[in-house]
């Protein structure tokens, strides 16, 4: 007959004295020792420790610091964001220079051209589109508004 109190663990060799152990530290975690089961880490989006399953705890220590590791790369993530946005708001200024959103050729480069096509200026469109095609230009997407007829959006590139 199995003792309550005391249980032994055979994949760790000891015994557990009404409590389970830490998935990470192996160390025993008693009935208020605060353990954290594997929902608590899916509600709080923290990276779960490798290979532990629904039947595994960790003690509060090893989640705090799981919890801190992931607050960290958030964190280091956001500053990453933050340098990229602040990029790309330093190249704005050269971009606007060539957008036109009222013209059928509403942005062009060197590598990327984007046509309207309005109602009522189809022809327009077909000669823009063609004078595209003869630069070297090449049809990549077509966005058919569906709120508004005959609208629509062509993104051509130059690769």
């Amino acid at each position: 007959m199995v003792e309550l109190t005391k249980i032994y663990n055979y994949k760790l060799k000891k015994f557990s004295i009404l409590s389970k152990i830490c998935y990470v530290c192996k160390e025993q975690i008693g009935p208020l020792g605060g353990k954290r089961e594997y929902n608590d880490y899916l509600q709080e989006r923290i990276l779960l420790p490798e290979g532990m399953t629904k039947l595994d705890v960790t003690c509060r220590s090893c989640y705090n610091e799981a919890e801190e590791t992931y607050k960290q790369k958030v964190q280091e993530e956001k500053i990453q964001n933050t340098k990229v946005t602040q990029g790309l708001l330093a190249r704005t200024p050269e971009y606007k220079k060539k957008w036109n959103k009222n013209g059928i050729i509403q942005f062009k480069n060197e590598r990327i051209a984007i046509l309207h096509r309005a109602y009522g200026a189809q022809v327009e469109f077909i000669i823009a589109f063609d004078d595209l095609t003869a630069e070297g230009y090449e049809l990549k997407e077509i966005d058919n508004d569906s709120c508004c007829f005959h609208v629509g959006v062509q993104l051509l590139t130059n690769l």
